[in-house]
């Protein structure tokens, strides 16, 4: 999130006042989409304008031509927290955003995007396997897909977003938050990125003998257990 989004999101004739936490930050995902990709998220779908030079964070807002973000078009999936052993932390929210179609069309923003690919989750998952060196996918990536792989359609994993999301008291969206728990394992070389629930868990411990792990080998090879 950058000060131009809460900035947007602070302006009494663009949203309610107090605005939501959650409204800044989903007009920061609408930004970064459309600074790295060129896709304009729209009313009902989307649009991929001319490419201008040299993008800049305002000029998302002026390629609205007055028209506010859509930032109902954005349902909240998943909320993930770095472990605390970590130096670099972040707290990043996953939406999701349905497209009636495949933009034919995109305009990479070079310093932060190489390349761009549209894919399932199942594929992927598959290229995470079959491509390791190529296409690593970090371990919030990896379990957000596998999540999203066991739907059997937009309609449903949206819906079951929707229900999983609930509002506090101000208004704000609660969305299901992961904060694992790194364990180094120096007698087997690999690590494991141990979930809430899990028995090993720093701070939200299951039973005995409970496990919600992912397990990476000293060869990056990802194993995700879990008897919950």
């Amino acid at each position: 999130m950058d000060p131009v989004d809460t900035s947007f999101a602070t302006t009494p004739t663009n949203y309610p006042q107090p605005p939501s936490a959650s409204t800044a930050l989903k007009l920061a995902a609408l930004r970064e989409v459309f600074e790295e990709t060129g896709i304009l998220i729209t009313g009902d779908d989307y649009e991929v304008p001319a490419p201008l030079p040299n993008v800049t964070k305002q000029d998302y807002y002026s390629t609205l031509r007055g028209t506010l973000p859509r930032i109902h078009r954005l349902i909240p999936y998943s909320r993930w927290i770095t472990p605390a052993q970590e130096k670099t932390r972040f707290d990043t929210t996953f939406y999701l955003c349905a497209l009636r179609s495949l933009p034919a069309t995109l305009h990479l923003q070079a310093s932060e995007v190489s390349d761009a690919l549209w894919l399932t989750p199942q594929e992927a998952l598959a290229k995470h396997e079959i491509e390791p060196d190529r296409f690593k996918l970090p371990p919030p990536q990896y379990i957000t897909l596998r999540d999203l792989a066991s739907y059997s359609s937009i309609g449903h994993v949206t819906d079951a977003a929707v229900q999983r999301c609930s509002l506090s008291v101000t208004g704000e969206e609660l969305v299901p938050t992961r904060q694992p728990f790194l364990k180094f394992r120096p007698e087997q070389k690999n690590m494991s990125v141990i979930f809430p629930g899990d028995e090993e868990h720093d701070t939200v411990k299951g039973e005995g003998g409970k496990a919600h792990r992912l397990n990476i080998s000293k060869d990056g090879k990802y194993e995700f257990v879990s008897n919950l």
